[in-house]
């Protein structure tokens, strides 16, 4: 007998869980692969958006400013724009940083022009960050005088940058005209820079890149936030920089308090210093004037003395020559009263030695004190001056050689 071997089709039962299978595992494959598609794209954004934020706070601390954006893909930056193309040839690179779908980033700036000092045009190079010193005169001999003052006028840095931010962090209220990202609700809020990836499709369907009311006109300076979620109508991302976020990465609060605080603070202690040393010394020439005196008084007292001797002495002959006249030799005798002036001048004389002994001593002593008040004198102008001198070569050098 022959082995038969039978072959049998799918059942209509089979097919159809076969098929209901198929249709799941492709509708999951049609909701998962834009998730793969979507995270990978994404991971590629932001490691694009690293590479584009490390280049700008290296150009920052070389610049002591931010990027202007360029207007075309020439990657030039042009300082009449704050948004527009990253300027990716002004950051060292020789091609555009582009997104996974080979679309160049975008950039946008803060600025925001104010009169004086608060100045928060983040593209310029200006001088802003000022010490406030306590400084002196000795030789004039005036009183210290503390005011608030840029070092070195005319080199901005890094520093002057940061109190750019920390201006710009203390704002009141949100300049809608300035950049702005847009966050819940109404809530706007002004930030330091903003990275902008177009994504691939124009998935709003407006005739552009641009999706999520985000835009690329060079004064709409409004962006959705970095955690605005992607969907059927957007596809564009954003990487935010706060001036918060710029303020620590540039290190300006370590720098700011340095300079600005412990090293004015030392500075201000050694002028004041200085100015006291500087006082006491007058005090001390004051001194020397006085014990100089001393003494004069002192001659005076013992001149006063040697004539109150004489004329004591001088008592004793004339009482003799009047007894004789009157008494005879017989009744010559020296008179108590004149003994007694002679004694007490010659101890007023005694006193006034010793009070011109203590005076000479005193004027010694006050000489040899002003001559080390003067060294001294000498010496705390002398680190004084090296303090200060510091305080201004630490501003001069910025962030970067504490």
């Amino acid at each position: 007998m022959k082995n038969k071997l039978f072959f049998s089709g799918f059942t209509l039962v089979e097919m159809a869980v076969s098929l209901t299978v198929i249709g799941f595992v492709a509708v999951l494959l049609s909701q998962l692969y834009p998730r793969l598609s979507d995270s990978k794209s994404k991971k590629f954004s932001e490691s694009k958006f690293e590479i584009a934020n490390q280049a700008i706070t290296s150009f920052v601390m070389t610049n002591g400013r931010l990027p202007c954006p360029a207007n075309t893909n020439n990657g030039v930056e042009n300082c009449a724009l704050v948004k527009g193309e990253l300027a990716y040839k002004s950051l060292g690179f020789s091609a555009p940083i582009s997104n996974a779908s080979g679309v160049p980033l975008r950039y946008a700036l803060f600025s925001k022009a104010d009169v004086g000092e608060p100045n928060m045009q983040l593209w310029q190079q200006l001088d802003r960050f000022a010490v406030y010193l306590v400084t002196d005169n000795p030789d004039a001999e005036v009183a210290p005088v503390g005011s608030s003052s840029i070092l070195n006028l005319g080199a901005p840095n890094v520093l002057d940058f940061c109190q750019a931010l920390n201006h710009a962090q203390q704002l009141n209220s949100v300049d809608v005209t300035a950049l702005n990202i847009h966050r819940a609700g109404s809530h706007r809020e002004n930030v330091a820079y903003v990275l902008h990836d177009l994504g691939g499709l124009d998935a709003d369907n407006t005739g552009g890149l641009a999706d999520a009311n985000q835009t690329n006109i060079a004064d709409d300076l409004n962006f959705f936030s970095a955690e605005t979620a992607l969907s059927s109508v957007n596809d564009d991302r954003t990487h935010i920089v706060r001036f918060g976020d710029l303020w620590l990465d540039l290190g300006c609060q370590q720098a700011v308090s340095i300079i600005g605080h412990s090293h004015a603070n030392i500075a201000s202690a050694s002028a004041l210093m200085a100015q006291s040393m500087a006082d006491y010394q007058i005090q001390i020439d004051i001194g020397k004037d006085v014990a100089s005196a001393d003494i004069a008084a002192a001659a005076a007292t013992m001149a006063s003395g040697v004539s109150g001797v004489a004329s004591a002495a001088a008592t004793i002959p004339i009482g003799i020559s009047e007894t004789l006249n009157t008494a005879g030799v017989a009744g010559v005798a020296i008179t108590p009263a004149s003994v007694a002036a002679v004694i007490a001048a010659g101890v007023g004389m005694a006193s006034a030695t010793v009070v011109m002994a203590l005076a000479i001593a005193n004027k010694v002593e006050a000489d040899s004190l002003a001559n080390d008040v003067v060294g001294k004198v000498a010496e705390i102008n002398n680190l004084k001056n090296q303090i200060h001198q510091n305080v201004v070569n630490a501003d001069r050098y910025g962030l970067f050689r504490q």
